[in-house]
């Protein structure tokens, strides 16, 4: 393994062209079109990948990369390393993938990170990408899958249709506020969120809490559902994103979700944001359903790889 990633060394910011370069030739970046330097540089921002130290690129004989691994220690639930690995397509099958493979594996278990994943991004009709069966082979299964939507049009806005009885209303109050969207995620998705956390989301680029939605029994003053919007620039372009669209169990059916879509969309479009995309789950046919009908339509799939690391007795 030494001989095979000889030159192995960390991430320097003067190595981005070609590590832009290696990622789209790996076909390593998601297919919505190939990366530019920024679009690296944001997506590390949003995931708070710190590249110097968390990336390594194993440069060629003739200086362009043959390879590079991404890692990251992600909080919330089971201690997990995230981990992206690229090899050019001239060199898979001579060992430098695994290589680096087992640098994570090492590195996962040192610590004592119990699991790995790792995402495989495919094109709508793509259904066996190289990667799949690299990760299958080192024991790493599909835990879930997401599609991209995307949808155009956001400056001729739709008005959205409130059901009875709910109203809209942005975000507020911080304290108030951010703990009951935290307790919102919770009951709607089932997943782990703190106020903390949504305080600090509110804080990154591209966000503002007056893009941020609530949907309020307007009887009681219960706030029912959440909707958010973000800004991003992709390829030196304005691109909205619409997040956390969750209705509690006992209001769905009533056409919150899709009213408080709109009330988002048009926000993006009032900013002069013309297109958006957000992320629904491949199993969630019902939001799917939903937003063929409102027009998106799929970019591509995130398959999300796991694996689960059986620690030596008594690691910490």
């Amino acid at each position: 393994m030494d001989g095979i990633l000889k030159g192995l060394r960390p991430y320097t910011p003067k190595d981005l062209p070609l590590l832009r370069l290696l990622l789209e030739r790996a076909r390593a970046w998601p297919p919505s079109g190939p990366p530019t330097e920024e679009d690296m540089l944001t997506r590390w921002r949003r995931r708070w990948v710190v590249p110097q130290s968390d990336v390594s690129v194993l440069p060629g004989s003739d200086g362009d990369f043959i390879g590079c691994s991404q890692t990251i220690r992600l909080g919330h639930g089971a201690p997990r390393l995230g981990f992206e690995i690229a090899v050019l397509p001239e060199h898979r099958h001579e060992g430098v993938g695994g290589a680096l493979y087992n640098l994570v594996e090492a590195r996962a278990r040192e610590l004592a990170i119990t699991h790995m994943t790792s995402p495989v991004f495919l094109a709508p009709g793509e259904t066996r990408p190289d990667s799949a069966s690299f990760l299958e082979r080192r024991g790493l299964h599909v835990e879930s899958s997401y599609w991209q939507m995307r949808i155009d049009g956001l400056c001729d806005p739709v008005p959205p249709r409130w059901p009875e009885g709910i109203v809209c209303r942005r975000f507020g109050n911080p304290d108030h506020d951010a703990a009951r969207w935290a307790q919102l995620i919770r009951e709607s998705f089932n997943e782990h969120a703190t106020a903390e956390g949504i305080v600090a989301q509110l804080s990154e680029e591209g966000v503002s809490p007056e893009g941020y939605f609530f949907a309020v029994d307007s009887r009681t003053g219960l706030e029912v559902g959440t909707s958010r919007s973000r800004i991003d620039y992709t390829s030196g372009k304005q691109l909205g994103y619409v997040g956390t669209v969750g209705v509690l169990p006992a209001y769905r059916g009533m056409g919150i979700a899709e009213a408080l879509i709109r009330e988002t969309l048009n926000y993006l479009g009032a900013r002069e944001v013309c297109s958006a995309t957000l992320f629904v789950e491949n199993q969630n046919a019902a939001a799917r359903n939903l937003y063929d009908k409102m027009g998106w339509r799929q970019v591509y799939r995130t398959d999300h790889y796991w694996k689960r690391l059986v620690q030596p007795a008594g690691a910490i």
